[in-house]
């Protein structure tokens, strides 16, 4: 091998480590973005998970003080919207005659303004929607987007004029 070809094989290796160096940081940095963006999110869930805790808490409190069904449910609807944020909160109640369902406190104060109900819900119609679904589970359901969820086909173009864009129902019971 001449001096010449030595030299170009050694240029050739020398741009070949910094490419390789040069690659070996743009790797390191997408990982550090990749890890900052994994602890971005993560940070964030667990925010939202602590706001719901503290608004359960508050919750548990109203249930503790309240002395009759009614405050009991206005209060709920209340912690909701205040302390959890949300944009509505309403409460029904189940017939266990009928199956049929009626919303009784909402947090705004009233009923007519409901997006989805301006009354009973019937058992055939409780039973293909999120509240329905919740019922027979025993559990919360939620639809982070009404518009694309099948079972809230019902109430899509209400809840969008409304501006609500996600639900969850969760049921309880009294004893």
């Amino acid at each position: 091998m001449t001096k010449e070809q030595l030299q170009a094989a050694l240029e050739e290796a020398q741009a070949r480590i910094v490419e390789l160096e040069q690659r070996q940081d743009h790797d390191h940095t997408m990982i550090q973005e990749e890890a900052f963006e994994h602890g971005r999110q993560a940070e964030a869930r667990l925010l939202q998970i602590n706001h719901l805790y503290t608004t359960l808490s508050h919750i548990n409190q109203t249930i503790i003080r309240a002395h009759s069904q009614e405050e009991l449910f206005r209060g709920i609807c209340k912690v909701a919207t205040d302390v959890g944020e949300f944009p509505l909160a309403w409460i029904g109640v189940l017939d266990p005659q009928s199956g049929a369902f009626r919303p009784v406190v909402s947090s705004t104060g009233r009923l007519d303004d409901l997006p989805f109900s301006k009354g009973e819900i019937a058992a055939s119609l409780l039973e293909k929607s999120l509240v329905g679904q919740a019922l027979a589970a025993s559990h919360t359901i939620t639809s982070g987007d009404i518009q694309v969820n099948p079972p809230d086909k019902r109430w899509r173009q209400a809840a969008a004029r409304k501006g609500y864009h996600s639900q969850a129902a969760v049921p309880f019971r009294l004893k």
